[in-house]
């Protein structure tokens, strides 16, 4: 099973061995966890991950968006 991480800043050990723990509960059986980590200073802070065919977002700047979006709704 293969993932894709992009941080804005490159993530140091301690801080990509935590995303791999969490990551391992979306392997099943023998597979092994492949490791892709990149960076995009573009997103603020955060986290995107690829996992499979799933994609979570926990950027700061999709979270920043989210609440312009919201604000210019209510207006």
């Amino acid at each position: 099973m293969s993932y894709r991480g992009l941080a804005a800043q490159p993530l140091d050990k301690k801080s990509l061995a935590s995303v791999e723990k969490s990551l391992k509960g979306f392997a099943t059986g023998d597979q092994v966890l492949s490791v892709t980590a990149q960076t995009d200073p573009s997103i603020v802070g955060g986290l995107i991950v690829e996992v499979g065919d799933k994609y979570i977002d926990m950027s700061i700047v999709t979270k920043i968006q989210k609440i312009s979006n919201s604000l210019s709704q209510a207006v």
